[in-house]
């Protein structure tokens, strides 16, 4: 008997950090959602009379053996056909379902689900979506264009990026001085720095770069609560 309980402990133990922090699992979300389509989101087990149990154990079926899990379960409980009718009904709520998912799944459907989402929104659910979004979702000027674009780009690689090996001596002389330096604060927009290049080769390419673009041209160095103590040493280190 100890064994087992202390087999229980150890799993309560194992678990302590999530029920302090009142976290879960994805696995947990996933089992609890299939529990209260069954059990009509009965929590507790209140009249203990097996019913809720029951329907636990129908929603592991459900999920583990498919739309036939009715006639899969009576087959092998008790040995025999559960009958023609019984097993036509849940073939016909199979095919049913397979049939809802695949119309479910196409584009005009999805759009039609939404357009109804849309139409039957009240004022209060639309008027967040409604709101401005301020200066910053306003175009101001027209975008330039690609001939235009190109013809920047070059100037930009010709003045900042392909230079001759004495403009970059020139640059890393006037740069030692790192965030006391100007030069160095506009040479760091101007290319990728050894600091920037991890979040760059993680970026997503699903994600908007606008965000890292004005993080890497308008961004000052405000470091942490240790950046004023690296700065005072940062002299002595350069000079070692």
């Amino acid at each position: 008997m100890l064994s087992d309980i202390s087999g229980l402990l150890d799993r309560v133990a194992n678990k302590s950090k999530r029920l302090i922090n009142n976290t879960i699992t994805n696995l947990a979300e996933c089992w609890m959602h299939m529990r209260t389509k069954f059990d009509g989101g009965k929590v507790y087990n209140l009249c203990n009379r097996g019913s809720w149990h029951t329907r636990c154990y129908g929603g592991c079926l459900r999920k583990n053996v498919g739309p036939q899990w009715s006639p899969t379960v009576w087959k092998q409980v008790t040995d025999s056909s559960p009958g023609y009718h019984f097993i036509k009904l849940y073939e016909e709520r199979d095919k049913q379902l397979t049939l809802s998912n695949q119309s479910k799944s196409k584009p005009q459907a999805q759009s039609n689900r939404w357009k109804r989402k849309v139409s039957t929104a009240n004022e209060s659910t639309s008027k967040s979506a409604k709101s401005s979004y301020g200066n910053e979702a306003i175009q101001c000027e027209d975008d330039v264009d690609a001939s235009v674009l190109n013809t920047k780009c070059d100037q930009f690689m010709s003045h900042h990026i392909n230079i001759s090996n004495d403009t970059i001596n020139a640059i890393t002389t006037l740069t030692e001085d790192q965030s006391n330096s100007q030069v160095w604060h506009q040479e760091r927009r101007n290319r990728i720095t050894a600091s920037n290049l991890g979040l760059i080769l993680k970026w997503k390419t699903s994600i908007s770069v606008k965000n890292i673009v004005e993080q890497l041209l308008y961004k000052t160095v405000r470091g942490n609560e240790f950046t004023p103590f690296g700065l005072q040493q940062e002299r002595n280190t350069i000079h070692e």
